[in-house]
């Protein structure tokens, strides 16, 4: 069965809807996150924007890090201030290093 967006299917004793996303505009969630961002693959950081102790607004780019042949721009995901940097520009890193913690702003 089919409806506005939607596909159900049914089979086996389990039924299942399908919705087509591909035609959906984009979401970003409006809260942010926790504040601590860290590298999710090999790379060299190319641009570091930030200095610990300064305040960030949320979206704000901190860093740039060069991978796979692309330049991935690391923004903040919440609005505060830099509290500990864990790269340097010109330096490598790996997946699950720290790059950048942020203290969020209390709301």
């Amino acid at each position: 069965h089919t409806d506005a967006d939607g596909l159900w299917l049914t089979g086996l004793g389990h039924s299942a809807r399908i919705t087509d996303l591909t035609h959906a505009p984009p979401q970003r969630a409006s809260q942010g996150g926790s504040g601590h961002i860290s590298s999710h693959m090999h790379g060299l950081v190319v641009r570091l924007n930030v200095a610990a102790g300064q305040a960030v607004q949320q979206g704000e780019l901190l860093l740039a890090v060069e991978a796979m042949k692309m330049e991935h721009r690391i923004e903040a995901p919440v609005a505060g201030t830099v509290a500990e940097l864990g790269v340097a520009a010109g330096h490598q890193v790996a997946p699950g290093q720290l790059l950048v913690r942020i203290e969020p702003t209390p709301a």
